[in-house]
């Protein structure tokens, strides 16, 4: 619904959701390593199930993906899973790891990048998508990355780099004479490079996610059960916001602001709603097309508010372990869930910088420091308190639902966006989530089957193209509705 206000009512695309740059450049990364916008291409369930082959990439998997972590654990345990750890900080999962990897600090790309040297190096690249997609000039890159010079930069052991590629493909502590006629195991990669703490010494999160990107391509696990690559890189419902075009370059479903066809399709649906009046009484005029150009992003707030360009803001905040979604509007910025970074601290700069707005709406459910400085505080509902959906990071849709009413003249998104939205003449009447849902369904191909009399009897996978269709647990290669684009992304990193 914000992003939405902000395209079909206030003409703008200056819609983000709350990114630290270090997310920002993790689905960066993820983008142009496989040509869409997830999380993940796997289901979280085939831990337990398929799940054979494990890499965890960067700080502590138990203290920024538990649920993930216990279904890893779950593998181990229960399946024999063999997992390999590379973090330059020690945590349990180091322990019970057959393979722990600690490079230094800043340097967890060159050993990601230096185990597809050795996959290569050693036959093991059994990968069609990755002969498909591999590019010459990371060919060339492979072929010069010398082992024991990454050794000597990162501080991991030339052979342990040689064990943990092999360990990967094969599931075995050496080269095994032949293929099996089932072919290897399935490998899975998980990365949280994302959660590193700005203003450390830290890795860069762009070439650790391009890293093992190119290492998935390359042993072929893209596409299979067990296989892919997940990249924790936000809290909850940060799948969902993506998904519904909350961001600067994005419409819902993920196409671009530029897409003049995708674009048409949703002015169609959105700009009728417009009250007839050439001008409503508040004096706001009709939007007859849908902006074109990249809008204002997160990264750019601060600025974009120093010099001007932006004069006021609509943060809609959550609780301070914020979620993520956004909407913005035209020498405005319409901004959901506060400013809090991922450790629960605010941006001071953009904090002082918000001092400055001539306007400033906050939409929160308790007092804050962003509620102590707004000209406007709009009482917001908690999440136990509304109907609606989250969609998780592996793409499942689920239902939450209201348990109790909501205390006060508090509201939902639901009510108070489209309460606002006809005040300016334009007809965002939404009622119940369920009608947002279905229009989701009709300009959103990847929910065309997600509706809530289906969710009412458990979570829907996306992307799904139907009511009968059980969704899309595994995106593959150039197939299905959200088919993977996979290509091999260089970073300046590669070439230390």
């Amino acid at each position: 619904l914000l992003q939405q206000f902000s395209r079909a009512v206030m003409g703008s695309n200056n819609v983000d959701r709350l990114l630290s740059p270090r997310q920002s450049a993790v689905e960066r990364a993820t983008r142009e390593a496989l040509g869409v916008d997830v999380a993940s291409t796997n289901n979280m369930q085939e831990l337990f199930s398929a799940a054979k082959n494990i890499i965890v990439v960067g700080p502590s998997i138990f203290d920024h993906a538990p649920i993930t972590s216990y279904w890893i654990n779950h593998a181990r345990h229960y399946r024999d899973a063999r997992i390999t750890v590379i973090s330059s900080e020690h945590y349990l999962l180091c322990d019970r790891a057959v393979l722990w990897l600690q490079p230094r600090p800043g340097t967890t790309d060159l050993v990601v990048h230096a185990i597809a040297a050795e996959v290569v190096r050693l036959g093991l690249d059994t990968s069609s998508a990755g002969e498909a997609a591999r590019s010459a000039d990371w060919r060339a890159r492979i072929e010069a990355v010398d082992l024991a010079s990454v050794a000597l930069a990162t501080g991991v052991p030339a052979e342990d780099i040689t064990r943990a590629a092999i360990l990967f493909v094969t599931g075995k502590s050496e080269v095994p004479a032949a293929v099996p006629d089932e072919g290897f195991p399935p490998g899975a990669i998980f990365n949280t490079t994302a959660h590193v703490s700005d203003g450390t010494i830290a890795d860069d999160p762009h070439a650790v996610t391009a890293a093992c990107a190119n290492l998935s391509i390359v042993t072929g696990n893209l596409g299979r059960a067990g296989g892919g690559i997940a990249s924790h890189r936000g809290p909850a419902n940060y799948q969902g916001t993506t998904d519904m075009g909350a961001t600067p370059s994005l419409l819902p479903g993920g196409v671009r602001v530029d897409d003049a066809q995708a674009r048409r399709r949703f002015q169609d649906a959105w700009l009728p709603r417009w009250a007839e009046q050439a001008k409503t009484s508040n004096g706001f005029l009709p939007v007859r097309s849908l902006p074109t150009e990249r809008g204002i992003g997160v990264t750019q707030l601060a600025s974009a508010i120093e010099s001007g360009i932006v004069t006021a803001m609509w943060i809609e905040e959550g609780l301070p372990a914020a979620r993520a979604t956004g909407s913005g509007a035209a020498k405005a910025m319409w901004y959901k869930d506060g400013l809090e970074t991922r450790d629960g601290e605010i941006d001071p700069r953009l904090f002082e910088a918000l001092r400055k707005l001539e306007y400033l709406v906050v939409v929160a459910a308790f007092p804050s420091p962003l509620t102590e400085i707004a000209h406007a505080v709009l009482p917001l509902s908690l999440s136990l308190e509304k109907d609606g959906t989250f969609t998780s990071y592996d793409r499942t849709v689920q239902r939450v639902r209201m348990t109790v009413p909501a205390m006060g003249e508090a509201r939902s998104e639901a009510e108070i966006i489209p309460a606002v939205a006809s005040r300016m003449g334009y007809g965002l009447s939404a009622g119940h989530p369920s009608r947002v849902m279905s229009e989701i369904q009709q300009l959103v191909p990847a929910y065309a089957g997600v509706s809530y009399a289906r969710l009412e009897r458990g979570g829907i996978v996306t992307p799904t193209q139907a009511f009968g269709d059980p969704g899309t647990t595994i995106l593959e290669p150039n197939r299905g509705t959200t088919p993977l684009a996979p290509a091999f992304v260089l970073s300046e990193s590669n070439a230390r």
